[in-house]
């Protein structure tokens, strides 16, 4: 008789897709718009925009900025996220924006150093050996 054939190796299952991890959350919020900001790398202004870019979806932060130092009227990549004069406004990360007169984010304060252990009490002295 003939030999079987041989089975086709299985298919490996297939992997799931992983999804997309979520944008991070704009710590700014819309009723922030209007508040004067700070724009590291930029200057003094003020929020005119809260939400997620257009294209990507990462929050940002659209700012009005006092002197002519920014990238764009308020239109970025032919979308409009507020208006402003040329070259006064900028689309930033959150996390380069700080509230005038707040204290810059900062790493957490170290935890204190634990009180010194108090001394351990002294072993008691044995107890005398019975009289024989």
């Amino acid at each position: 008789p003939a030999p079987a054939p041989a089975a086709a190796p299985a298919a490996a299952p297939a992997a799931a897709p992983e999804a997309a991890p979520a944008p991070a959350e704009n710590p700014f919020k819309p009723s922030d718009v209007g508040k004067r900001v700070t724009v590291q790398g930029y200057g003094m202004g003020t929020l005119r925009f809260v939400g997620p870019h257009a294209k990507d979806g990462k929050p940002r932060c659209g700012v009005e900025l006092d002197e002519p130092k920014g990238l764009n009227n308020g239109t970025a990549g032919g979308h409009t996220y507020f208006t402003c004069p040329d070259k006064h406004g900028v689309l930033a990360d959150p996390r380069l924006i700080t509230l005038a007169g707040a204290a810059p984010a900062a790493a957490p304060a170290p935890a204190p150093a634990p009180a010194a252990a108090p001394a351990p009490a002294p072993a008691p002295a044995p107890a005398p050996a019975p009289a024989a």
